[in-house]
C-alpha cells in the first residue's frame, strides 16, 4: 500500500479512522456541491438533454475546482500528489498509453457484453441526457468527457478514494485486502454516480470501475493508464451515440 510519504505516514496512527471517514464525507459533499454550482452556472439540466457545449463548460468549471479541493486535502495532511496517483507512470509515457489503450479495448468488450445482456432483459441504458445532434456537440462532449470523465473521475475514484479506503482500513486487515476493498468501494461509488442512466448502466460502470482499479494497480499506481483507458471508453461510447442519432 503506497502511503509512505507525508505527515500522515510519519505520525503512524495520528490520523484515526474516524478522521479519515470525516475527510471522505466532507470532501465528497464539497465535490458534489462544486458539481451542482457549476451546473447551475452553465444551465446544465440533464432532464432536458445536455448539449456538448454545455457539458464542456460544466467540466471546465467543475474539474479544476475539484482538483484544487483534492490538492487541499493532501496539503492539510502533508501528503504528496503521488499518494493519489498524480505521478509519472513507471512504464514510461509511450508504453503507459499503449497499455491504457489495451485496457480500454478490453473493458469496452465488458461494456458491450453487459449492455447486450441488459437489452435482452429490457434494461437498455438511458441516453436522454446526451444531446449529440451535431459534429460540434459530439466534439464538445468528447472534450468534456476526457476532462470530467477520464481525468476527473479517475482522480476522484481510482486516485483519492481508493487511497482513503486503504488508509481507513490500515491495521484492521492486511494491506492487500485493504487495497482490494479500496478498489471495490471506488468501483461501487463510480457505478452509483451513473444511476441516472438506469440499472444496467450502474452494473456496467461498476464492472468498468473494477477493471480500471485493477489497471491502476497493475501499472504501478499511476493514474496515466486508467485515464487513457477511461478516455478510450468515453470516446467510443460518445461516438456510438453520435452515429446512432
Amino acid at each position: 500500500m503506497a502511503q509512505a510519504d507525508g505527515v500522515e505516514a510519519r505520525r503512524g496512527g495520528a490520523w484515526s479512522r474516524v478522521a479519515v471517514a470525516v475527510e471522505v464525507a466532507l470532501t465528497a459533499y464539497a465535490w458534489s456541491w462544486i458539481a451542482r454550482l457549476a451546473a447551475r452556472a452553465v444551465g446544465l439540466d440533464a432532464a432536458r438533454g445536455v448539449h456538448g457545449g454545455t457539458f464542456l463548460a460544466w467540466a471546465a468549471l467543475s474539474v479544476p475546482a475539484g482538483y484544487v479541493l483534492l490538492r487541499l486535502t493532501l496539503s492539510l495532511r502533508g501528503a504528496r500528489p503521488a499518494s493519489i496517483g498524480l505521478v509519472r507512470s513507471p512504464l514510461g509515457w509511450s508504453r503507459a498509453v499503449r497499455v491504457g489503450l489495451a485496457w480500454g479495448a478490453a473493458l469496452y468488450l465488458v461494456s458491450a457484453a453487459t449492455t447486450w445482456i441488459g437489452a435482452r432483459l429490457g434494461l437498455a441504458p438511458e441516453s436522454g441526457a446526451f444531446s449529440i445532434g451535431s459534429v460540434w456537440s459530439w466534439l464538445a462532449w468528447v472534450a468534456g468527457g476526457l476532462l470530467a470523465g477520464a481525468f476527473g473521475e479517475e482522480l476522484l475514484y481510482r486516485g483519492w478514494l481508493l487511497e482513503r479506503v486503504e488508509r481507513g482500513l490500515a491495521g484492521l486487515v492486511p494491506d492487500a485486502w485493504a487495497t482490494r476493498a479500496g478498489v471495490v468501494v471506488a468501483a461501487l461509488a463510480f457505478g452509483a454516480q451513473h444511476a441516472y442512466q438506469g440499472a444496467i448502466a450502474v452494473v456496467t460502470v461498476t464492472l468498468l470501475g473494477l477493471g480500471l482499479g485493477l489497471a491502476h494497480l497493475r501499472s504501478g499506481r499511476s493514474l496515466v493508464v486508467p485515464i487513457v483507458a477511461h478516455g478510450l471508453l468515453d470516446v467510443v461510447g460518445l461516438t456510438e451515440l453520435y452515429l446512432a442519432r
